[in-house]
């Protein structure tokens, strides 16, 4: 069940984190088509609503559920893309019109800032009790603490970005360029601060249920081992059983078919053959169930013998 969980929290700050790093992207190539110091008459540089459309559905990953992914790269004049970013919440109509005009600072800011808003949740999974491999979650522990790496690199490539902006560029949009920067840097900073906490989780959740395995184990072999001495005890007792029998029968076979030394010598001859008469069929008997019985003592014997191994 935890292995579960953990890996639903996963997957959520995973793609939490590739939102802010798809985010991390698509300001700064946006914003490279606003911040060179470039004439008006210079159209060339300057990026259409449509194109940016086009360029963070590509960047994102958005789909459509009214278009194919064929009827989108086939399509002509970005309507497609302005319908996805409708669908998807990000601007609204008045936003989306004209998609051949110049896509505005505030425009990209909107749909960044949507785009890392959390519209759905997940509902909660029912999964079965499973065993934990430790070294998984270990490992899982161990990619999100390099995610918190690339995560810092992000966050320092953006500080960075947004000094050499103060320092190059003078116009009125540094300020809403600057604040912009600021706001991803906090989501980043949330981010990590969210990942450690789930890194930390999954170690120690990981150690907890490494324990109860240990003690489950621990508790199964002693259980093995009460059963096999509980199974060695029967087989023992079962054989001793089957010895104690078959030396019964031995013994009473021995006393029918012994000479009586002490009878009269004149006599000797009749009592023998009248003993033979008399016990014959008891002697017959007896030698039939005296085999039986060694069969069975020896059947016990080999049990006994596996029992104990």
């Amino acid at each position: 069940m935890f292995v579960k969980f953990f890996e639903v929290k996963i997957m959520k700050m995973k793609g939490l984190l590739k939102k802010v790093l798809c985010l991390f992207f698509c300001t700064i190539f946006v914003l490279s088509s606003f911040v060179a110091c470039r004439n008006d008459e210079d159209e060339d540089y300057y990026m259409t609503k449509g194109q940016f459309f086009s360029l963070f559905i590509e960047q994102t990953n958005l789909y459509s559920e009214n278009h194919t992914m064929e009827e989108l790269k086939n399509g002509e004049g970005y309507e497609i893309e302005s319908e996805i970013m409708l669908e998807w919440e990000l601007l609204d109509k008045g936003q989306v019109k004209n998609v051949t005009g110049y896509v505005t600072k505030e425009i990209v800011a909107d749909a960044c800032v949507n785009f890392m808003t959390y519209r759905k949740t997940c509902d909660d999974i029912k999964v079965k009790d499973m065993a934990v491999n430790v070294n998984a979650a270990r490992d899982q522990a161990n990619q999100i603490t390099n995610q918190i790496a690339g995560l810092k690199r992000a966050k320092t490539q953006l500080t960075d970005y947004k000094s050499s902006l103060a320092a190059n560029w003078s116009g009125a949009e540094v300020r809403y360029v600057s604040k912009g920067i600021d706001q991803v840097v906090r989501q980043i900073d949330d981010v990590i601060n969210r990942l450690t906490s789930l890194s930390n989780a999954i170690k120690s959740a990981a150690a907890a249920v490494k324990r109860e395995e240990d003690a489950a184990a621990r508790a199964k072999a002693q259980a093995a081992a009460r059963a096999k001495a509980q199974r060695i005890a029967k087989a023992k007792s079962d054989f001793e059983k089957a010895e104690a029998e078959y030396k019964k029968k031995k013994k009473e076979l021995e006393r029918l078919t012994k000479n009586d030394d002490d009878a009269p010598g004149e006599f000797d001859a009749l009592l023998r053959v009248s003993k033979i008469f008399e016990n014959f069929e008891r002697i017959q008997k007896l030698n039939e169930e005296l085999e039986k019985s060694k069969d069975l003592m020896e059947s016990k014997r080999r049990i006994w013998d596996n029992a104990r191994r």
